[in-house]
């Protein structure tokens, strides 16, 4: 099962970029096609979830909302997910030295602990110094691989 992060499904799903990543939108489409065809599982964890569906009005959630379930696997980020999320943030971080110190996590390491905890094999993010940084050799991360799709070269040949 392959685990998507918020710049993936929004290039793969809204076909939407900065300008400067415009190339990522037909690549990551591709990406997700081919995930299809293969009938790979797409996790998206609901931090991502969260995350994705801030960019739309409120009176758009429910409608997107059942667009990503119909689609992609979408597990909570529960109690298992935030303890790993604690030694994932924790390993990361030199020692205060006092009881009580408190960390914001970032939604990263969220995202990377519901990827592990719910069995996901690979992590694809645009972010993936950082997720390896992380996520250290818990799982693999990498960027959105560049799928080759052979175009039709008949072109079509529907009888009119």
């Amino acid at each position: 099962m392959i685990c998507i992060d918020t710049n993936v499904l929004i290039w793969g799903v809204q076909g939407v970029s900065r300008p400067d990543q415009e190339v990522m939108i037909g690549r990551t489409q591709r990406y997700l096609r081919q995930l299809s065809r293969d009938n790979e599982r797409v996790m998206v964890p609901s931090v991502v979830v969260g995350e994705y569906l801030q960019g739309f009005p409120d009176n758009e959630h429910d409608a997107q909302l059942g667009v990503l379930s119909a689609n992609f696997f979408l597990p909570p980020y529960d109690a298992r997910c935030a303890s790993l999320a604690a030694q994932l943030q924790s390993a990361g971080q030199p020692s205060h030295g006092q009881a009580g110190v408190r960390i914001t996590f970032k939604s990263d390491v969220q995202i990377i602990a519901t990827a592990i905890c719910h069995g996901a094999t690979k992590i694809v993010t645009a972010n993936h110094d950082e997720y390896r940084r992380i996520a250290g050799n818990r799982i693999l991360v990498s960027d959105v691989p560049d799928v080759w799709e052979q175009r039709d070269l008949l072109g079509d040949t529907t009888p009119e």
